[in-house]
């Protein structure tokens, strides 16, 4: 017997491997083509085009698992069928139960490295797929990481030419609540302080920014921000603080906000406001640093989780992304022993190409049925576990509901 569960291992392994180079053919080369767009813009030239569709494969290789295990399977078998093998291995006393276990092992092979891709590949070369990406396309944003995100702007408009004048008019009409600055440089009230501001700020020509980002959400949130402006002749002209950031329109509304504005001689004036505007990166651009949630490896995504629940925000979104990579191992498992009861089915008047395209049928109706479903929870309130689940569930019922009427 384990000549033979080997022997079936090995075919289907085989077929597996050929179905998922073709598929990695055609999504690979959908994504070239998609990238063509870009090409001439900024630095982005072929090469960078090239490294970006190599670096993304993993990812597809992850999502391709379940349909490349569905059609290997059933063409391995479908093969081993059409030369008999099939029927001798039944007529000498092989059951449906050891076949498909001897499936499985091979599922289970499938299944383990579906994870390690997910888990510990796919996350990292995406992320760096996508920077890459995203700084050849902006020349005028670098990165270099030590804590946080770090973002250089060259040549932009100073935060205090927009954002303070708009808190001075609040503060002037009597709608604002700025905080309290440091005695040393509250000699009057409030309004006044704020007031002699606005005379000593400085001609907003455009100045070089370092941005340092503690951690941006995948909702595009930002988090422990601390900006730095420098003019042409590199000395500080302004440090400026935030909790959180999100965007509106065209800029960013940072909350929370302390900042430290510098004069020519070196005099410092301190404020404290809720809420002022950054006309900064666009979301665009930090997306790139990002990624998707998708591209979050399961840790990752739980501990965002849990950062949402602290925080008492919706997780609908991130926990049906959650249990979908959760499932999708099961998802490769369900859609081996899927093939078969089709291929048993079909034994001696079906062919390879019949089964080939009802082996895409199932793998397009699976994936129809699991993205519908998960769209259907998010509307209308239902657990999201049930959105990823429930397709597994009904697809593996199916699948041995099938192999018990041909037993």
């Amino acid at each position: 017997m384990r000549i033979l569960e080997r022997y079936l291992g090995l075919t289907i392994l085989q077929y597996t491997l050929i179905a998922m180079l073709v598929l990695l053919g055609l999504f690979t080369f959908v994504n070239f083509l998609d990238q063509l767009s870009s090409i001439g813009k900024g630095n982005y030239n072929l090469s960078d085009a090239i490294i970006y569709i190599i670096l993304v494969m993993p990812r597809i290789i992850y999502d391709l698992f379940p349909m490349a295990a569905l059609l290997g399977s059933i063409i391995g078998l479908s093969v081993l069928a059409n030369d008999s093998e099939l029927i001798i291995m039944r007529a000498s006393g092989v059951s449906m139960l050891q076949i498909t276990l001897a499936t499985l092992k091979m599922g289970g092979l499938f299944v383990l490295a579906a994870m390690l891709i997910g888990e510990l590949v796919s996350p990292y070369t995406e992320t760096y797929a996508a920077h890459g990406r995203a700084v050849a396309l902006q020349e005028d944003v670098k990165q270099h990481t030590n804590f946080g995100l770090w973002l250089r702007q060259s040549r932009v408009t100073p935060i205090n030419c927009v954002s303070i004048l708009d808190s001075l008019k609040t503060v002037k009409k009597g709608e604002g609540n700025p905080a309290k600055i440091p005695d040393a440089a509250a000699n009057t009230n409030n309004t006044e302080s704020q007031v002699d501001m606005k005379s000593k700020r400085h001609a907003c020509d455009e100045v070089n920014s370092y941005v340092n980002i503690g951690e941006i959400s995948p909702d595009l949130r930002l988090l422990d921000i601390q900006l730095f402006e420098f003019d042409e002749k590199k000395i500080l002209r302004s440090t400026t603080t935030a909790k959180s950031a999100s965007w509106e329109d065209d800029y960013w509304l940072m909350k929370q906000v302390r900042q430290t504005l510098m004069d020519a001689h070196g005099n410092a004036e301190i404020v404290a406001v809720k809420t002022i505007k950054w006309a900064g990166v666009s979301p665009e651009i930090l997306s790139a640093h990002l990624g998707s949630t998708g591209q979050l490896s399961i840790f990752q995504l739980s501990r965002y989780l849990n950062h949402l629940n602290q925080n008492q925000q919706n997780t609908d979104p991130y926990e049906l992304t959650f249990w979908n990579k959760i499932m999708l191992p099961f998802s490769t498992a369900v859609m081996v022993v899927l093939a078969i009861p089709f291929v048993f089915t079909n034994i001696r008047s079906g062919t390879i190409g019949r089964n080939l395209f009802i082996g895409i049928m199932l793998g397009i109706g699976f994936y129809v049925i699991h993205k519908g479903l998960g769209y259907v929870v998010l509307a209308n309130g239902i657990p999201p576990v049930w959105g990823a689940t429930l397709p597994v569930i009904v697809f593996a019922g199916a699948a041995l509901v099938m192999i018990r009427r041909i037993e």
